[in-house]
């Protein structure tokens, strides 16, 4: 039963272990994904042509200060 109960806990701190791994991957993409949106942002803001994005059902998702000048925003 103890040896069970050993093996156990080794696995609980093997799992723990990868747990907080993934974890501190994960925050680092999470950091990566929110760096690129900052840039392709700052990227459409600097652009001096409109630009309007729209999804599939025709709603916009996005769209710059060029456009909403252009649409007297």
């Amino acid at each position: 039963m103890i040896e069970y109960y050993q093996q156990l806990e080794k696995n609980v701190q093997y799992l723990s272990s990868e747990l907080d791994q993934k974890n501190q991957e994960l925050n680092s993409k999470v950091l990566e994904l929110e760096q690129t949106r900052k840039y392709l942002n700052n990227i459409l803001e600097s652009i001096s042509d409109g630009v309007i994005a729209i999804n599939l059902k025709g709603m916009i998702t996005t769209c710059n200060k060029a456009a909403l000048q252009l649409i007297d925003y």
